[in-house]
């Protein structure tokens, strides 16, 4: 599968979700499980903008955001930037 098919396949399993009812705590489960790494670091990147919006719906958002930027920072990027606007 082609990496623009992997954010697109992502993002539609959580457009799904958020539709769906109790989808929130699916969604929860998927960031708690997300890791970073220079392989899949813009998948991350995708699904923190794209579940921005229900932030507020979502208990492990902020953890995830801040763990994310942890992991960014370990591995050489600039999570200051790239995260610009989500903490």
């Amino acid at each position: 599968m082609s990496f623009y098919g992997d954010i697109s396949d992502a993002l539609d399993d959580i457009n799904w979700l958020i539709r769906a009812d109790g989808g929130y705590e699916a969604i929860d489960r998927i960031l708690y499980k997300m890791e970073t790494t220079l392989d899949n670091y813009l998948i991350v990147l995708a699904i923190l903008r794209y579940t921005a919006p229900v932030r507020i719906k979502l208990s492990m958002w902020h953890t995830v955001v801040l763990r994310t930027r942890t992991e960014m920072k370990n591995i050489g990027l600039d999570a200051d930037v790239l995260l610009r606007g989500l903490y």
